[in-house]
């Protein structure tokens, strides 16, 4: 999830983790293993996410997936929002 932490208070995704992609260069390594692990991403609308995803892939990071937004992800029902 990289929108704001005032936005990931407000719902996110299970087991999300907070990053907001002004962040996501200097904090991913944090999170992930390698640079091969999948990563996906989210925001309000997509487009922070694909900010969040050139960043990643520049750092060379080969499995990066923006799923666009918070409410789509909802949406598709792949998986339950926390709220």
């Amino acid at each position: 999830d990289v929108r704001s932490g005032g936005e990931f208070r407000g719902g996110h995704m299970p087991n999300a983790i907070n990053i907001p992609y002004d962040e996501i260069g200097d904090r991913i390594a944090d999170h992930v293993q390698s640079k091969e692990d999948r990563i996906i991403l989210y925001c309000l609308s997509g487009h922070r996410a694909a900010i969040a995803r050139k960043t990643l892939a520049k750092s060379g990071y080969t499995a990066v997936v923006n799923a666009g937004s918070y409410a789509a992800m909802k949406a598709r029902g792949k998986e339950s929002a926390e709220e």
